[in-house]
């Protein structure tokens, strides 16, 4: 028999096995679903890969291809026909070798590897996701967008010129960050000079000095890089990192090795024999470092350069007391090039901490010393002036009236150049108020309105010259503030508008490397950022490109967070007039509605600065309106009107009395009101953001084109479903989908619904009409919560009983699966700290599950919210052992053995007593008999709480709920969340904190504030140490939850040393679970607990 599944897979089957004699997931088109394998099966020969549609209306095999290869390690490779245009990193057995698919909330991924098969899968969460190749050669991740009904592009491969197969020809390396991005490995020289001049890269590079095999060759490391096409290589999997040097050195055509890749999670050695194809630096997640063959004579010589020491030249004769000051603060002259024909001298300012030379500042950049002659001092009238050798004034800090008091200067730690009087702290005069090409942390970008000062920044003319360039970056005060970038007087680039509390579009979103502040008040308008516990920089560089750098200390250089401009919509203008820019179409330009290209012929040829024109001109008549256009960065403000306090009516009755206003948003927040926009003719710079885009705009057109785009939302698209097989298997497809929409719509008559017999179900069975009359209709006063699952409300029965209603909603994750597995387990349980579950309803679409009203709501409420007060140190006690005697009961008491898989706060009730009951049963599993260990390819749970091996391996057993018990106590203990930053540092989150402080023997600093005054000191620590002692490393090290609330529940205790927790996510691969709280020979404590 045929069925089409949920999942989107259609299968061949025999009523006599439950496996599939076909299957379409087999035999992939141009789309990966959830659950559908890449890759091969090896038993059988079976390769399963896309390949591209002829062009979006025809479905026929295009010219791409996507799969997984197996020469040498597996790796994701896309062709165009037989040639490779695109690969993913290698997979190594753990890990990928580079960029692989990071976690996040969309999916879940799944790389496996045996002897028997290798695919790629992926899971999802709680939206809709599909992997696409389009007949243009692009694989893309589209998601499904459920509030604007739209798939977006998520990300899409190939992304950047690196992409491209062997982009930069052998023997070199591209790093999409650097302006030429295309450079030789070390010891290699561009083949062909004048086209790499050209920037024609194919050619690549060749060796400078033919190797030889003589004594004294060795190795280059390369740091951070996408490991080359393995296409003549050799591999050994046990070899040291010195045996794989060696056994390079020993084939004279090694040229290169690596031994940092993880294989089965042994350290791996891998030779490279000839050329060395597609390689791609990663400045940020690059994992892998790659060490070139050289001759003896490029070592020498390249440890010769890193001997040398450039000297620095201080001349200041001036007093004595100036001198001192001047060269305690750091100010020195210094050669900016490195060319010895230079004799260009500057005052500047830079890193005096990191290796690399990195200046932020120059004060004569436009007067440079053409000698090494010169003085900096202090003048008769208290400024700062820098003079040549003929006493020139070339510099000064152009102070008007500066006090007659003494004035001096200093450098502060921040980069700061300030200029002062005695009597004051203020400064006359300072460096961060006249910027060059660097905006630093502290520094003010924008305006002191009270005297008129614009501090911006002006790009350097070239790498080796700081004198002004064409490009300035600043704030821009017409209209509402936005950052804008300038080549010369033309604008090339412009951020979001700055609209009082938030970015108009995408700004700056928070990060762990700085944060941003936006000041904007009838005195200053200025954007600035604080560090966190990186160095980190804005640079203006001379090409025109505003760079984020980041300083990796453990690669000793700056590597580029993010830049800007970024893709081509981040141009000025990109489309021309009344178009929208969206990066993530294959034409990147569109006219908006009711608008048509002013030259079709140039909009094919993709040439679209002339932009659009009316299709129909308006001319005010009755029945013109608006058409939205959702998730874009609105038009510049050019020709505008604003009011702060219409509504959404009144600012599109506004825009209809002006003939000439073309447009209106009243979505954007402006001190934390609405405001209306008005533009008037065209709209320039609309760029649409998919993600992250908040804003809707509202264009007019004629009456015509909005009956006619009526019209076109009305039709059905008519799908013709034609399956060439036998009227036999048609009528089982038709005769399986009645079958099955017949047992759904007799779902609610039936109490067991899809329970089978044996599963024993003791359950009340409700009617919807009785939960309805209990929730007053579901109102939104009754409802108490809601999460991925769907809405949880407050009722109350004919009886007078207070009941909490759980109601999925049709999008919930929690599946069907899902709600019976709550049913058929907690049916089966009873105890005082597990939440009581009093019966289900199941009835049409409708599920929902009736458990006891908890009136004190959730655990996590109290101890992260507002409410910590009320929770002293008893209390919390008298939770953390409740809990553990719950959780005893699920793992060793109850009729079923039960592993709870997602204990956490939030999923702890507490009633009127404040005693806790463990709740949300969704993904428990029940293990029978000797079972101690399980395995699944979809982990779910919440992040933060699931142990390490549950996380990497998927593997669940008892000790995974200690682990997340162990996290819950120390939350419990200290009032923070464990994904929280917990120490002064702002470095550490919970668990690393918690090792540190216990590490130092401060372990009771890590209490919650509120309980400082009152507790008992060893009951603390107590609860502390089980905490740290369920939360270590390894499975078999943490205790069962009997030893746990043993402890818990003795006044004389000897508990041995935790080991570190897995705060640092290593991964271990061996797991046993016959840990005991105290079996271990580390050294011990006691401690005496009164009661």
């Amino acid at each position: 028999m045929v069925k089409l599944l949920d999942s989107g897979n259609l299968v061949l089957s025999s009523g006599s096995t439950e496996s599939y004699l076909w299957q379409s997931f087999d035999h992939p088109s141009d789309t990966l679903l959830a659950g559908m394998k890449l890759g091969w099966d090896l038993r059988i020969g079976l390769n399963r890969y896309l390949t591209s549609w002829r062009n979006p209306d025809d479905p026929s095999t295009g010219e791409f291809s996507y799969g997984i290869e197996l020469f040498g390690l597996p790796q994701n490779v896309l062709r165009k026909n037989s040639v490779k245009s695109f690969r993913s990193s290698h997979w190594l057995g753990v890990q990928y070798s580079g960029a692989g698919v990071y976690p996040n909330h969309v999916f879940n991924s799944n790389f496996v590897l045996n002897s028997q098969e290798v695919y790629y899968e992926y899971g999802l969460y709680d939206q809709l996701t599909r992997s696409v190749l389009n007949y243009s050669g692009t694989l893309q991740r589209l998601v499904w967008k459920s509030s604007s009904q739209e798939w977006f592009v998520m990300y899409s491969f190939p992304t950047d010129p690196c992409d491209s197969y062997g982009q930069c020809g052998p023997n070199a390396v591209c790093t999409i960050n650097n302006l030429q991005i295309c450079s030789c490995l070390a010891g290699y020289v561009p083949k062909s000079s004048q086209d790499w001049e050209m920037h024609i890269w194919s050619g690549g590079c060749v060796h400078k000095n033919p190797l030889n095999c003589s004594e004294g060759e060795g190795f280059i490391e390369l740091t951070g890089v996408e490991i080359p096409d393995l296409l003549r290589f050799w591999m050994n999997t046990s070899m040291t990192p010195n045996e794989c040097e060696v056994q390079c050195l020993k084939n004279c055509s090694c040229t290169a090795y690596t031994h940092s890749a993880i294989t089965e999670g042994s350290h791996s050695c891998l030779l490279w024999y000839g050329d060395l194809i597609d390689m791609k630096r990663h400045m940020i997640y690059g994992d892998q470092n790659l060490y070139i063959r050289v001759t003896a004579s490029e070592l020498e010589g390249r440890s010769d350069s890193k001997k040398k020491v450039q000297l620095m030249a201080v001349m200041i004769p001036v007093s004595v007391a100036l001198l001192f000051l001047v060269l305690a603060s750091c100010i020195t002259w210094k050669r900016r090039t490195q060319k010895q024909d230079s004799k260009h001298r500057y005052l500047g300012i830079w890193y005096s901490n990191i290796p690399t030379q990195t200046v932020v500042w120059v004060a004569n950049r436009n007067h440079p010393l053409n000698d090494s002659s010169g003085v900096l001092k202090i003048g008769d009238d208290g400024n700062l002036i820098l003079l040549d050798e003929t006493k020139r004034v070339v510099w000064n800090t152009s102070i008007q009236k500066v006090s007659s008091e003494t004035t001096m200067v200093k450098l502060l730690d921040s980069g700061n150049l300030v200029l002062s009087s005695g009597s004051t702290e203020s400064y006359l005069w300072q460096s961060f108020d006249h910027p060059s090409d660097t905006l630093l942390a502290g520094m003010k970008l924008g305006w002191d309105l009270r005297i008129g000062l614009n501090r911006y920044l002006t790009s350097w003319r070239n790498p080796d010259d700081p004198s002004t360039g064409e490009f300035s970056y600043g704030i821009e005060l017409f209209g509402l503030p936005q950052n804008v970038l300038r080549k010369n007087s033309v604008k090339s680039f412009r951020s979001s508008h700055w609209l009082g509390v938030q970015y108009s579009g995408a700004g700056v979103y928070p990060n762990h490397v700085f944060n941003s502040n936006f000041v904007l008040n009838s005195q200053e308008v200025y954007y600035e950022y604080g560090l966190y516990d990186q160095l980190t920089r804005s640079v203006l560089n001379y090409s025109g490109t505003l760079q984020r750098l980041v300083w990796k200390s453990s690669s000793q250089e700056w590597f580029v967070m993010y830049s800007f401009p970024t893709d081509p919509c981040d141009s000025y203008g990109q489309c021309g007039p009344n178009a929208v820019c969206t990066i993530n179409n294959l034409k990147i330009c569109s006219c908006l509605a009711g608008y048509v290209p002013k030259s079709s012929q140039d909009w094919e040829i993709h040439i679209w600065s002339g932009g659009c024109v009316r299709k129909n001109p308006l001319n005010c008549s009755e029945g013109e309106g608006f058409i939205e256009l959702k998730g874009v960065e609105i038009p510049d403000l050019l020709r505008f009107w604003m009011n702060p306090s219409m509504t959404p009516n009144e600012c599109e009755v506004q825009c209809l009395k002006n003939c000439s206003c073309t447009a209106y948003t009243h979505s954007v927040i402006t001190e934390g009101n609405r405001s209306c926009f008005l533009w008037y003719g065209d709209l320039i710079d609309v760029k649409r953001h998919m993600i992250y885009g908040s804003q809707n705009l509202y264009i007019r057109v004629l009456a015509s084109e909005l009956e006619g785009r009526s019209d076109s939302q009305k039709k059905v698209q008519l799908m013709a479903v034609m399956i060439p097989v036998s009227v036999a298997l048609l009528f089982l497809v038709l005769a399986s989908c009645i079958t099955w929409k017949r047992r759904t719509q007799k779902q609610g008559s039936k109490p067991g619904f899809s329970f089978k017999v044996d599963e024993n179900i003791e359950l009340p069975i409700f009617s919807v009409v009785t939960i309805a009359e209990a929730t007053n209709n579901f109102s939104f006063s009754n409802k108490i919560g809601e999460g991925g699952f769907g809405s949880v409300y407050k009722g109350q029965l004919s009886t007078g009983q207070e009941i909490a209603v759980k109601r999925l909603s049709e999008n919930s994750h929690q599946g069907l699966h899902e709600f019976k597995n709550e049913v058929i387990l907690i049916s089966k349980l009873q105890h005082r700290n597990l939440v009581r579950l009093l019966g289900c309803c199941v009835q049409g679409e409708e599920r929902m599950l009736i458990y006891e009203y908890m009136s004190n709501g959730s655990l996590s409420s109290f101890i992260f919210d507002n409410r910590s007060n009320s929770l002293t140190w008893s209390r919390r006690f008298n939770i953390i052992v409740g809990i553990a005697r719950g959780l005893l009961y699920l793992h060793r008491d109850s009729r079923l053995r039960i592993i709870h898989r997602d204990l956490k706060a939030s999923n702890v009730l507490l009633d009127g007593e404040m005693n806790p009951k463990i709740s949300d049963f969704g993904i428990a599993r029940a293990f029978g008999g000797d079972q101690l260990l399980d395995k699944t390819r979809t982990v779910m749970g919440t992040y933060g709480y699931m142990s390490p091996e549950y996380v990497i391996h998927g593997l669940f057993s008892m000790k995974s709920d200690v682990y997340s018990f162990g996290v819950l106590v120390l939350e419990i203990v200290s009032g923070k969340r464990n994904g929280e930053l917990c120490d002064p540092d702002q470095s550490l989150r919970l668990l690393g904190h918690t090792w540190k402080l216990w590490n130092e023997g401060k372990a009771i600093e890590l209490l919650d504030v509120p309980m400082e005054d009152s507790f008992a000191f060893l009951e603390v620590l107590k609860c502390i140490q089980i905490g740290l002692l369920c939360v270590q490393k390894r499975p078999e090290d943490r205790p069962t939850m009997a030893s746990v609330l043993s402890a818990l529940d003795s006044e004389i205790i000897t508990l041995p040393q935790p080991k570190q927790p897995s705060f640092d996510a290593e991964r271990s691969t061996d797991v046993t679970l016959d840990g005991k709280l105290g079996a271990t020979n580390n050294m011990t404590i006691t401690v005496l607990v009164g009661r």
